[in-house]
């Protein structure tokens, strides 16, 4: 399920620089969302999954793990086993994941979400930023 990410500075501290680009990553996204001429939804569907990815991963170097997937879902689901607060995002984004499938060729597809899912993607990336920061010493707002 994990890697073993390892405890030294260098990891324990670059869970701060993932958290800092989940961060700007969402900034993106929901400035984007009033941008339709520049950001289509498939672009704000990507960027929003990259957030969320990014607090993720900031997440997992915090408690010095590595996933060995990066799909949202299995993302969830090791948080998960982290501790079970994140178990709630893991339908979520298995319906996130739904959108795109570009890692197995005889499967590729691509979805564009409708301005209503983006909505909902930016109100789950919200949520799961606010579970990251309550996970992380980003409570304390020292992230940079």
């Amino acid at each position: 399920m994990f890697l073993e990410a390892g405890r030294g500075d260098g990891i324990m501290n670059s869970w701060k620089e993932f958290f800092s680009e989940g961060e700007q990553y969402f900034k993106t996204a929901k400035n984007g969302v009033c941008r339709k001429s520049v950001f289509t939804n498939e672009i704000l569907y990507n960027i929003i999954g990259m957030s969320i990815e990014k607090y993720f991963m900031g997440f997992f170097q915090f408690h010095g793990k590595l996933p060995e997937h990066h799909t949202l879902e299995s993302l969830a689901s090791d948080a998960a086993a982290i501790t079970e607060e994140a178990a709630p995002f893991i339908d979520p984004l298995k319906h996130m994941d739904s959108y795109q499938e570009v890692c197995h060729p005889e499967l590729f597809q691509r979805v564009a979400p409708s301005d209503d899912d983006i909505l909902e993607m930016l109100a789950l990336n919200e949520s799961i930023k606010v579970f990251v920061a309550g996970h992380t010493d980003a409570r304390a707002g020292d992230v940079r």
